[in-house]
């Protein structure tokens, strides 16, 4: 699609101030209007690449993006967008994670969530990749450490009121939470990515 369809599809996008709180920054919310938003989403499962795109289209595609529903998952979107320069900086504000390359400007370095260390967009994928990666091992610790946890408190309680005395002492319980963190934590948070 070319980027002039994809203006008169879209529209322009709808900037509003949001409430102020005491010692934060100003934020502001993007939406489109609802008409050009339901057009949008018609065409976002058959939209592959906008042709001759300027920094307002990326805020656009963004906007929209976020704002669409999410046909197979039902849930919320998450937008990421890639920029270096001056002119990304809104698109970056109305992105859920916004990547800047290390050649980029100092104010689109200073406004992103990452900075990519090379000029290359497979470090993006690679961020993204790994990101997912410690969030899912971080995830799946927890589960283990709460899991484990839980088990050795019902034990002790239910050794406390049928025996009248815990089933393990103190020196037994510290033992037993050693080998649970360092192993758990070695097993689980060593995990590669799988894809």
């Amino acid at each position: 699609m070319e980027a002039s369809e994809f203006r008169e599809l879209v529209g322009d996008v709808i900037k509003t101030e949001d409430a102020v709180e005491d010692g934060k920054d100003q934020t502001y919310t993007y939406h489109l209007n609802q008409d050009n938003q339901e057009r949008f989403n018609e065409i976002v499962d058959s939209l592959k690449v906008i042709g001759r795109a300027e920094p307002e289209d990326k805020l656009r595609l963004v906007v929209a993006l976020k704002n669409a529903p999410d046909n197979v998952s039902g849930r919320e979107r998450r937008v990421g967008i890639v920029g270096e320069g001056i002119n990304d900086v809104e698109a970056f504000d109305a992105a859920d994670v916004s990547f800047a390359v290390q050649s980029g400007t100092s104010v689109a370095r200073n406004k992103a969530s990452m900075i990519l260390r090379t000029n290359d967009f497979d470090s993006c994928l690679q961020a993204v990749k790994w990101g997912r990666n410690i969030y899912m091992n971080v995830r799946r610790f927890l589960q283990f450490q709460i899991t484990c946890n839980f088990t050795l408190i019902i034990v002790m309680i239910v050794s406390y009121c049928t025996l009248t005395e815990g089933a393990l002492n103190a020196t037994q319980l510290i033992y037993i939470n050693l080998i649970m963190d360092v192993f758990g934590a070695l097993a689980l948070a060593s995990t590669r990515p799988s894809n």
